[in-house]
């Protein structure tokens, strides 16, 4: 019993730690009481606000490579399976400080009907949060030789599909080999991602990718591989959108642009390697919410590891 208390009691620290709100819980095994801070008021979704991020932790967009600079020779198979985790810019944290406002408003009066401004604000963190959600991201990868110098690949995440040929443009004498991918990938994670946003009703979302990394890469004689190069990636989506209370619905939609690079090498034996890989990226992105551009831009860092197969 002691230790079942005790455990308790360190659970219950970590959510007031991230909630502010205070759990007692007595010694001598009376009732269980919570008490809240005075000048805030929580709806029942805020109080499981800290849980946001594992809501959205199967959300998020997949801007790993994952794979190394040399295609497979003809006939031959590539398995892998890893998990990102990406780490995006403040504007995630400023889209949760905008939801949060708003959703204090109408707790506390549920008439309330919000400026166009807040209105503005929170379909920006909606869209914000879309395109660059917190969290990991589970990845399987396919992929066959179908001629020297070229390869195809299947990859099914967390957050859709990706369809991918990479060209082997270069192999020199020292090693080193280049390799040019291009591929589409098709997201479908608009349900999960929005059901955490109280107030927000999506009638559409969608999201396309179309991905060019550059890769060069040497091997490590038979115990690994090294890889590194510049990435871009287009994204087009479309969203409807409108917030409780208010009259109409917003439409958003546009293009959106990742500049960046990775690296990442793997280590293992002949046939089978275990990797880490890291991409860093600029998200470029100012659409049009209810007539005023905004600006939801910023870094994004998308470490990754896994283990991959190839013979």
């Amino acid at each position: 019993v002691l230790e079942t208390h005790g455990t308790l009691v360190t659970l219950l620290a970590i959510c007031e730690a991230v909630s502010g709100i205070k759990y007692h819980i007595p010694d001598d095994g009376g009732a269980f009481s919570t008490s809240f801070p005075p000048s805030t008021r929580y709806s029942a979704r805020m109080l499981l606000r800290p849980l946001w991020l594992l809501s959205l932790a199967s959300c998020t967009t997949a801007l790993s490579t994952m794979q190394p600079a040399d295609t497979l020779p003809k006939g031959q198979w590539h398995v892998g399976g890893g998990m990102s985790v990406a780490v995006p810019a403040t504007q995630v944290i400023t889209a949760l400080d905008d939801i949060r406002a708003l959703e204090d408003k109408l707790e506390r009066d549920p008439a309330y009907q919000p400026t166009d401004e807040e209105q503005r604000n929170y379909l920006n963190a909606a869209l914000g949060l879309a395109l660059n959600a917190p969290g990991p991201t589970t990845d399987l990868m396919l992929r066959y030789g179908v001629a020297d110098g070229l390869d195809v690949g299947l990859r099914w995440t967390t957050t859709g599909i990706h369809l991918d040929g990479k060209f082997q443009f270069m192999r020199t004498h020292s090693g080193w080999n280049g390799a040019l991918s291009i591929g589409y990938a098709h997201h479908s994670f608009a349900g999960l991602i929005f059901d955490v946003l109280e107030l927000l009703r999506i009638d559409d979302f969608s999201r396309w990718d179309l991905e060019v990394p550059l890769l060069l890469g040497t091997r490590l004689g038979q115990w690994g591989q090294v890889w590194l190069g510049p990435k871009y990636v287009f994204a087009r989506y479309h969203l409807d959108a409108a917030i409780e209370n208010a009259a109409m619905t917003e439409t958003s939609e546009g293009n959106i642009h990742y500049l960046g690079g990775l690296a990442g090498f793997g280590v293992g034996y002949r046939w089978i390697y275990a990797f880490a890989e890291l991409t860093v990226m600029d998200l470029l992105a100012k659409p049009t919410i209810l007539g005023r551009k905004v600006d939801i831009g910023g870094l994004v860092v998308v470490p990754a590891v896994g283990v991959m197969a190839r013979w």
